[in-house]
Formats: C-alpha cells, sequence, structure tokens
C-alpha cells in the first residue's frame, strides 16, 4: 500500500490496542505526507492534546483550521 495509507493503518492499530502515544508518529507522518489531510490533522490535534502535548496540538489545531477554512462543502 501507499506509505501514506501504511501510516494510516500503523496508528489505527495502535490506538486499537490503546496505545495512544505510540499513534502519534503515524499520524504526524501522514500529514507530513498529506497536508491536505485535513481531518486527520486534526485527529492528530486531538490526541496530542489527550496525550498531554498542548503545544504541539496547538499547532496543529492552527493549521486545521486555517486550511479548514480554504475548504468548501
Amino acid at each position: 500500500p501507499p506509505a501514506d495509507l501504511d501510516h494510516l493503518a500503523k496508528a489505527a492499530a495502535c490506538l486499537d490496542r490503546g496505545d495512544e502515544p505510540a499513534a502519534v508518529p503515524h499520524l504526524a507522518a501522514h500529514v507530513q505526507s498529506r497536508p491536505d489531510a485535513v481531518m486527520i490533522r486534526a485527529c492528530l490535534a486531538e490526541l496530542l492534546l489527550k496525550i498531554g502535548k498542548p503545544d504541539e496540538a496547538r499547532r496543529h489545531f492552527e493549521r486545521y483550521t486555517r486550511d479548514a477554512a480554504g475548504l468548501t462543502g
């Protein structure tokens, strides 16, 4: 599978087993390779906030709101 889908699959596996911190690098890699993945960035931001990384979360939330504002529909 393409690398970006592989990152999502690995993140999902981490989340399925309850290992939220381990999912972060996979989601981060996905949004780095697919900056247009607005909803995945929002999920990453929420997860970062949940695991106690508010500064990183804020950066992704800000990018999410900026990118989402440009979407239509």
